[in-house]
């Protein structure tokens, strides 16, 4: 052939033709001779691998591509691979990874072919989020159904849907709060359960506060100790609460539970008391 390069229709010169044979002095030949004839492309085998990574709520995959086969010693070929996709967006193990892929350059590319796409597998792992309850902090009473509980949720993607449990224990003994009970009265932990496989959720409880309720309970009453002169015209009030219930009552700070009057240096005083023990 006239060069190596594959191609159709290329010159094929044949040099020092000789003639044999018994016969062969009666006879004078060309020494020389020339046809066409075909160099086919080798086919590459290519392939690729993909990176694993965190669910983002897309099916994009990052892949590379490589010569696992068909090419020559000492030829030149790059490769590449592009629109990388994982099967589906969700995420899980060994999942199936496909792209395109194609001969990108080298001083040899031209005499190679190759297939068009490969596949591999690759993870999606799921992806850190964190829920938490919109109100922190809830009171009812005794025999009260639960209030309404409403979630935020932190590295949730747009449009993603949690399935969102909980379940309200009570510190003391992890007793399910029960609103039939009539001493269910206590401090409940409310842990958010969310259910969605694409994220690894980090909860972060609420507190319930259960209140006393029914006959037999009796109110916080604030008792004024004394009042303390500090200087000329400065004063300081002290107060205590009695508590005669059995446990404890909490009350957030608001119509049941105030201290207003004027004067009032908020600054130097202690914070007004929402928790007040037996």
């Amino acid at each position: 052939f006239d060069d190596k390069h594959a191609g159709e229709g290329k010159t094929v010169t044949v040099l020092g033709i000789t003639v044999e044979g018994v016969d062969k002095g009666n006879y004078t030949a060309n020494s020389v001779a020339e046809d066409t004839a075909s160099i086919a492309k080798e086919v590459l085998e290519i392939s690729i691998s993909a990176e694993n990574r965190t669910y983002d709520g897309t099916t994009d995959a990052y892949t590379s591509a490589s010569i696992t086969g068909g090419l020559l010693e000492n030829d030149v070929v790059t490769v590449s691979s592009s629109n990388g996709s994982f099967a589906d967006k969700v995420a899980g193990p060994g999942k199936t990874v496909t792209a395109d892929v194609f001969i990108s350059g080298g001083a040899d590319a031209g005499n190679y072919e190759a297939n068009t796409s490969a596949t591999t597998t690759a993870s999606i792992t799921p992806k850190e989020a964190e829920v938490s309850l919109q109100t922190p902090v809830h009171y009812i009473d005794e025999k009260d159904p639960l209030p309404e509980f409403n979630f935020v949720y932190e590295g949730l993607i747009a449009g993603d849907a949690v399935n969102n449990t909980y379940s309200v224990s009570r510190e003391s003994d992890d007793i399910t709060y029960s609103q039939s009970s009539s001493t269910s009265a206590g401090t409940y932990s409310v842990t958010p359960t969310p259910s969605n496989d694409n994220y690894n959720f980090t909860t972060i409880a609420g507190v319930l506060y259960v209140n006393p309720s029914g006959p037999g309970t009796r109110a916080v009453r604030p008792v004024l100790n004394c009042i303390e002169e500090l200087t000329s015209g400065s004063f300081v009030a002290n107060f205590e609460y009695m508590n005669e219930n059995d446990v404890a009552v909490h009350l957030p700070v608001g119509p049941n539970n105030m201290l207003e009057g004027t004067g009032i240096d908020w600054d130097i005083s202690e914070p007004q008391p929402t928790s007040f023990e037996p």
